[in-house]
């Protein structure tokens, strides 16, 4: 098997989030995993305000090392590892995302279907997708349910914390089809590099 004609299906759902939020993808599996944190924040609709990780295995992590951390293991550089070496390395079959360490958005990612010998160009390729992303700094899964409450009532004594276009994800509620690609997700960061959801 070769890993550069390889990809794999994602299912990526929102943890203890009602009603579901749901993204079916697929990745080449040799995707850089500070990428496919891109792909799943174009995906979902965040607005890649806030740190994150991934988790796989036992207590392994990767993410962005922070160099002014002294208070405990730094997680591998998710600028260079790839998704195929969280499988190589653990064997996982899920992982988990991890976004916003405040509001803690946990992704249940279950790599489902794998793709040998095939063409990656094209890929991410995003097949599917259920339900709205919350918004940016709700306050987890609990904040989020008040929100839907206190917006589904007029009369809710929390009602003006809630602002008319507030965002909410960028991907409709219905399935997109098997031909819908992620919106394109160039962000800039330190000055003029530029970051794509596009393998290379």
């Amino acid at each position: 098997m070769s890993l550069n004609t390889t990809a794999v299906r994602i299912k990526v759902t929102l943890k203890d989030v009602k009603p579901a939020v749901m993204r079916c993808l697929v990745v080449p599996i040799t995707l850089r995993l500070d990428r496919l944190h891109l792909t799943l924040q174009a995906a979902f609709g965040w607005t890649d305000s806030h740190l994150f990780e991934f988790l796989a295995g036992e207590g392994w992590h990767w993410g962005i090392p922070d160099p002014d951390n002294d208070f405990g293991h730094q997680p591998i550089d998710a600028r260079k590892a790839r998704l195929s070496d969280i499988v190589h390395e653990t064997g996982a079959k899920t992982i988990h995302y991890l976004y916003d360490f405040g509001d803690s958005w946990d992704h249940v990612i279950k790599l489902e279907k794998w793709f040998e010998n095939t063409s990656t160009d094209g890929l991410p390729l995003l097949l599917d997708a259920v339900g709205r992303c919350p918004p940016e700094d709700v306050g987890g899964p609990p904040g989020y349910a008040d929100y839907l409450e206190a917006i589904g009532d007029p009369a809710h004594q929390s009602m003006n914390i809630c602002v008319p276009g507030a965002q909410t994800g960028s991907i409709p509620t219905s399935s997109i089809g098997l031909r819908s690609r992620p919106p394109s997700a160039h962000y800039r960061k330190s000055g003029s590099r530029r970051y794509t959801t596009r393998s290379k």
